[in-house]
């Protein structure tokens, strides 16, 4: 059935109809409602996006600023820096962890640190899992970190954060090889401990002296026979070594420092391994009282 085009009479006359006022009120009324209704359901995702906008640049804003803490401690007189370190040494390793305050343009404190790990065995380990308590509920780890051909690790870093003092305590956990050895590491104003040991042919002592800066350690032949014109000695793996070395009445006597001989732990001990006239012997220095 065709649809004719011919407005229904019915519709002619409802157009021909006068609204009263009343009645265009209301239909004005019901328009601006709906109206209102409408715009109201966009306001809160438009109002949410605002937040979620404001949000996301406050936490980029507070990211990308340099939230340390203001150091809190003191500078040396006349602003100059300080220095001090701290050392201590346990199952065949011997720690030296230094720290700086530095008071950069915007009068902030900033601490450097630098720490060396030193394997004073034979059997050096190839890598080692280490952490150092420091205070403020700070650490400093690592894990299967390398060592080196020296047998030590060495690392760096600084923070505007609070300072360390030379009162605070520092402990370190080292594993390496199914061992473990934990320590303390206290300031570095104390004297090493002194060390002697001997083997079949050889004997050594070590007699610390101004906080290690003027130590003496003394090779002294005691096999059979004559003593060679000169030795070799090596001090821990990659420490204190000496070649060629000239005995008189068969003895040798060095000043100076040696840093593989310096321990502060009474349960430490020290390799060592001398070479002569293509002989080897090796043996250990162990603290003394």
């Amino acid at each position: 059935m065709s649809r004719s085009n011919k407005p229904d009479e019915l519709f002619k006359e409802l157009k021909n109809v006068e609204r009263s006022p009343q009645a265009r009120a209301d239909t004005l009324a019901r328009l601006q409602r709906r109206i209102a209704h409408r715009n109201r359901r966009h306001f809160v995702p438009v109002f949410m996006t605002g937040i979620l906008v404001l949000a996301g640049i406050l936490f980029l804003t507070l990211t990308l600023t340099d939230n340390g803490y203001p150091g809190t401690g003191t500078m040396g007189e006349d602003g100059e820096d300080v220095h001090f370190d701290f050392i201590g040494s346990g199952d065949g390793w011997t720690v030296e962890y230094e720290v700086t305050h530095t008071e950069d343009d915007d009068g902030r404190v900033r601490e450097s640190w630098r720490y060396i790990l030193t394997y004073q065995g034979f059997d050096r380990p190839v890598e080692i899992d280490y952490e150092i308590r420091l205070p403020q509920n700070r650490t400093s780890n690592g894990e299967g970190v390398e060592v080196g051909l020296d047998g030590t690790v060495t690392r760096s870093g600084s923070c505007v954060c609070d300072l360390t003092s030379e009162e605070d305590p520092l402990e370190i956990t080292i594993s390496w090889n199914d061992q473990t050895a934990d320590f303390d590491l206290t300031p570095h104003y104390v004297d090493p401990l002194p060390l002697a040991g001997n083997g079949e042919n050889w004997s050594f002592e070590y007699t610390p002296d101004d906080f290690g800066e003027e130590d003496r350690m003394v090779f002294t032949y005691i096999g059979e026979g004559e003593p060679p014109e000169e030795f070799n000695y090596q001090i821990g793996e990659g420490g204190t070594s000496g070649n060629g070395i000239w005995l008189t009445d068969g003895q040798y006597s060095s000043g100076g420092g040696c840093g593989a001989c310096e321990v502060y732990n009474q349960s430490n001990e020290v390799e060592i391994k001398v070479d002569w006239n293509g002989k080897t012997e090796s043996f250990r220095a162990l603290t003394q009282q």
